[in-house]
């Protein structure tokens, strides 16, 4: 009995202690990857899906933001604040939500788009 006793407490000492005298391998940094995220449409950053152009006038008010079109129930608003500011704004009161209109053209690279109202890395 006394032997598997002390193998038991061998094989315990040896499991906490075993790799203690061995030297981990490096784990190498990971590359930092840029990714350009396309630009907001200029004067006209930010919209949203309405049903009318009073419901756009209407989401308008609620941001503090000013309607610059509404058309095929696309609604699009100019504002000087920072977009996720207001984007966050909303959420937190609760109104429609507003996504970042961006401007993307055939000869960009695919990239993937921010999660609605995050801010890219």
């Amino acid at each position: 009995m006394r032997n598997s006793t002390i193998w038991i407490l061998l094989l315990i000492l040896f499991s906490f202690t075993g790799c203690a005298g061995r030297k981990q391998p490096a784990i190498s940094p990971q590359p930092s990857v840029s990714v350009q995220y396309p630009e907001a449409a200029e004067g006209e950053e930010l919209m949203t899906s309405v049903e009318s152009r009073e419901e756009a006038e209407e989401i308008a008010a609620l941001y503090g933001i000013e309607l610059v079109d509404c058309s095929e129930h696309v609604a699009t608003f100019h504002t000087e604040e920072d977009l996720y500011s207001v984007i966050r704004r909303g959420k937190e009161n609760g109104w429609p939500p507003l996504e970042i209109n961006y401007v993307i053209t055939l000869d960009d690279p695919v990239v993937s788009m921010p999660a609605r109202g995050s801010k890219p890395k």
